[in-house]
């Protein structure tokens, strides 16, 4: 189970993680830069078709981090994703975090 902290995106239900039925579909976020402290940028659950493309990640260093050990991304319960075209110059150590028994999904 992955443990959720808030990032710049949060898109998920929190009461229910219904793997059969998706509440959300067909999201865009499409060259964005995201120039933030924390590592977290997106975590998304149960959500069915999300476009990820064309964004940069920064961090400014204008805080201390919260969550040091937070992917950039997080994904639960969802499919359909496609995540590509990134450039990354953040602090995560890992970029990609899936939840078990997710399909594989690559970032291009």
């Amino acid at each position: 189970m992955l443990h959720f902290f808030n990032g710049v995106y949060n898109i998920f239900t929190k009461c229910f993680i219904n793997k059969l039925n998706k509440a959300f579909k067909n999201i865009e976020i499409i060259d964005n830069t995201f120039n933030q402290f924390d590592n977290l940028i997106l975590q998304i659950t149960n959500t069915d078709g999300l476009k990820f493309t064309g964004n940069t990640i920064t961090n400014s260093g204008t805080s201390p981090m919260l969550h040091a050990d937070n992917p950039a991304i997080k994904i639960e319960a969802s499919k359909n994703i496609l995540l590509e075209n990134k450039s990354d110059r953040g602090n995560s150590k890992v970029i990609l975090e899936c939840a078990e028994g997710m399909p594989e999904i690559q970032f291009n």
